[in-house]
């Protein structure tokens, strides 16, 4: 007896064995949505990074309001420019830097507006000159008023 060993059956002509593996085909269209993927939530991420740096600038100018009020309360008259207050006594060493980058090298990234006295006494406009805090705020940039005490709403 002879023994034949088994024999595979005939190939179609049509149709080429398949490799083991991905076809280029399924990888670019996986690479497109992986693509898509990170450019909505890339620009997501840097929405939310503009809006902190916009409440870290409404942060410091509260800062500078209160190092302005201690000011106050000691010589019974706000200051006339930031540099007065910069003193660890009124809580302020330094002024603190926008993360908005300003662009008032004098001041800081700060600025301060004290109009003519009134009957109510000094008022004052404490504002940031950071350019990337434009159309955010009424004006294009935060604002603090002495006299209303609250930012001006956006």
């Amino acid at each position: 007896m002879l023994e034949s060993t088994p024999q595979p059956p005939p190939r179609s002509r049509d149709r080429a064995p398949r490799a083991e593996g991905f076809t280029l085909v399924e990888i670019m269209f996986v690479l497109a949505i992986l693509a898509i993927l990170g450019m909505v939530t890339l620009g997501h991420f840097r929405s939310l990074n503009r809006d902190a740096e916009f409440q870290q600038c409404q942060a410091n100018i509260v800062l500078i309001n209160q190092a302005m009020e201690r000011y106050k309360s000691e010589a019974m008259f706000y200051p006339e420019t930031l540099a007065q207050i910069l003193y660890a006594e009124y809580g302020l060493p330094e002024l603190p830097r926008c993360p908005g980058g300003g662009n008032h090298p004098a001041d800081g990234d700060y600025g301060l507006a004290v109009p003519e006295a009134s009957l109510e006494g000094y008022q004052y406009r404490l504002y940031c000159t950071g350019e990337r805090h434009k159309g955010k705020a009424p004006a294009g940039f935060p604002q603090y008023n002495s006299t209303t005490n609250k930012f001006l709403e956006y």
